[in-house]
């Protein structure tokens, strides 16, 4: 710039002097009135110049970035708010404007108090003094790292922002700006996100209250308090649908809806449409379609406006419907309606839970029946039986001793021994079951439990051409039980196999430990068991054999229980596999 003004100041006195003064000067004028003139015509010829080429792009330039910093504070998203020495608002910009939702004009020269705290006022008086005592010159004196506080709006509320404060000084005077940016959107959103998580909280706890067995009474009430905290709503109510013409309230908490606690109302077709809606859904109870109805004329007694109602099922179908009532207000948005749905849907569960309990009690109490009935009549089976059934076979057998092997006599002494001692076993089976013997408490090896069992079922393994398996243990494995019971045990899934399999077939026993388990596996080669029949195979007296008693597998089952284990039906691409599961005694 300064080479420009040598420039221009060059040329114009090279033209004044060379080109103007030889024109208009007279001959033999003095050398002052030469000099006046001279300067005379360099200030005329170069103001035009310098304002032209120097001061007016100069001029325009800083118009325009004016208006630009304008147009930045005018368009910015963020609050700006200036304050002069004594803290007094100088001008705020559109957005402040929007945020606090006052008028700049009815803010210019207030204290800036009147939208702030006072601890606020004392924060831009320090950075002032702090500024002043520096001496910083220029446009920047200091700033103050972000801070949280709440802007005064209008209306009275307070209003989230963080704040940046600046210090900057024109001339002698110093200014403090203060940048808002507004925390609204963002506090929202995190209480949004608390409420969710709090939501999804309630409903895992809930969730396993309802898997924990508590009485279903409690665990409704348990649940409409709940839920009437965790949506801060006026009160919850739990309808169930006592018979097809009544509704019963089971549960409520809230206050302002104890009048209808454990009230019963008669249930209409229009009424089941209304409470008991298939969707969840949010009605007005100043509705016309609620006028003469009764549940909802209490509820507006009770000063209530609004309800939402999410229905409950259960096996087989409807229970109920839970109900979040309100006194004002609007609906629940999407968060609070899902955690209304999975409420209504921990209900169903415990429901669910509720019914196969009561199915396993119905089940208990006929098997309880059965085996007490059973126990009678083996009693009485022992008393009138066997004791003849005893002396038949002692006489069988010495006749057969009389009689020559060879003969048709000895053969039909042979099947009339053979079939008295099925018929003691079938009556020992009744015996076991009725009355089983106490179980013992002792070490027993698993390779003997096999060794034995393989001497029981070989001859007739040999006989029916099955190829009998027993797999060499990886490790030596004991279990604590009876011995008695777990031969027994393993003995009768072993019969069982060789009955389906009178032309051949392999049987298998193995053993291997599973975690905290010792697993012993017996399998066969045999038909197998079909899917209609696997889940009755363990229920008494059921059996598919025509000399079946029924009853080997329920008392399989029995023993695999009273060692606190467990007999499963393992599925598998040919024949049938039974998995015995014990645990592992606390010394290996």
């Amino acid at each position: 710039m300064l080479l420009t003004v040598l420039v221009l100041v060059f040329l114009v006195e090279y033209a004044v002097m060379f080109l103007l003064l030889p024109e208009v000067l007279p001959t033999g004028a003095s050398d002052s009135a030469e000099a006046l003139l001279d300067s005379t015509l360099l200030t005329l010829g170069l103001a035009p110049l310098l304002w032209f080429v120097i001061v007016r792009p100069l001029r325009q330039t800083a118009v325009g970035e004016r208006a630009r910093a304008a147009s930045v504070i005018t368009t910015a998203a963020d609050g700006i708010l200036t304050m002069d020495r004594q803290t007094r608002i100088r001008s705020i910009n559109p957005a402040m404007e929007r945020i606090l939702g006052w008028p700049a004009a009815e803010l210019a020269g207030q204290p800036v108090s009147r939208l702030f705290d006072e601890a606020f006022r004392q924060r831009c008086t320090e950075l002032l003094n702090v500024a002043s005592v520096t001496g910083h010159g220029g446009s920047s004196a200091g700033t103050v790292p972000e801070i949280e506080t709440a802007g005064r709006s209008r209306d009275g509320e307070a209003v989230p922002l963080t704040v940046s404060l600046s210090s900057f000084a024109i001339g002698e005077q110093r200014f403090v700006t203060a940048i808002a940016h507004d925390l609204t959107q963002r506090r929202r959103a995190e209480a949004e996100i608390a409420a969710r998580a709090r939501q999804q909280t309630a409903v895992a706890e809930l969730g396993q209250r309802a898997l924990a067995g508590i009485p279903l009474h409690e665990l409704l009430n348990e649940i409409a308090s709940r839920v009437h905290g965790t949506l801060d709503i006026d009160g919850c109510l739990i309808l169930e649908r006592d018979s097809p013409g009544t509704l019963l309230v089971c549960a409520c908490a809230g206050r302002v809806v104890e009048p209808v606690c454990d009230e019963q109302y008669v249930l209409t077709p229009e009424d089941h449409a209304i409470w008991l809606p298939s969707e969840l859904t949010s009605f007005d109870l100043a509705s016309s379609e609620l006028a003469g109805n009764e549940l909802g004329s209490d509820l507006r007694a009770a000063g209530l406006s609004g309800v939402t109602s999410v229905l409950i099922e259960r096996p087989g179908g409807e229970f109920g419907a839970l109900l979040a009532c309100r006194v004002h207000g609007t609906p629940p948005g999407r968060d609070a309606r899902d955690f209304l749905q999975s409420v209504s849907n921990v209900i169903g569960s415990a429901l669910q839970r509720e019914r196969a309990e009561r199915e396993l009690r119905e089940k208990e109490a006929i098997r309880a029946e059965q085996m007490s009935l059973l126990a009678q009549v083996a009693t009485g089976v022992a008393h009138e039986i066997r004791n003849p059934l005893t002396s038949v076979k002692l006489i069988c057998q010495t006749l057969r001793e009389e009689l020559d092997g060879d003969s048709g006599a000895a053969r039909d002494c042979d099947i009339m021994i053979d079939e008295i001692f099925r018929m003691e076993q079938s009556l020992n089976v009744f015996l076991d079951y009725a009355r089983p013997p106490r179980a013992k408490s002792e070490m027993v090896r698993i390779d003997e439990l096999f060794e034995r069992t393989g001497t029981l079922l070989e001859r007739r393994c040999r006989n029916q051409q099955v190829t009998l398996e027993f797999v060499p243990l990886s490790e030596p494995l004991s279990v604590l039980g009876d011995a008695g019971q777990l031969q027994q045990l393993l003995l009768n899934l072993g019969l069982n196999a060789l009955a389906v399999m009178p032309d051949g077939g392999r049987l298998s026993f193995s053993a291997q430990r599973n975690g905290g388990l010792i697993e012993l596996t017996v399998s066969d080669t045999g038909p197998g068991v079909p899917a209609e029949l696997q889940d009755r195979i363990f229920e008494p007296f059921f059996t598919t054999r025509e000399t079946g008693v029924g009853l080997g597998l329920v008392i399989c089952q029995r023993i695999a229980n009273e060692h606190h284990g467990s007999l499963q039906l393992r599925p598998q691409e040919t024949g049938a596999s039974f998995a015995l599961s014990l645990p592992v005694p606390h010394e290996q």
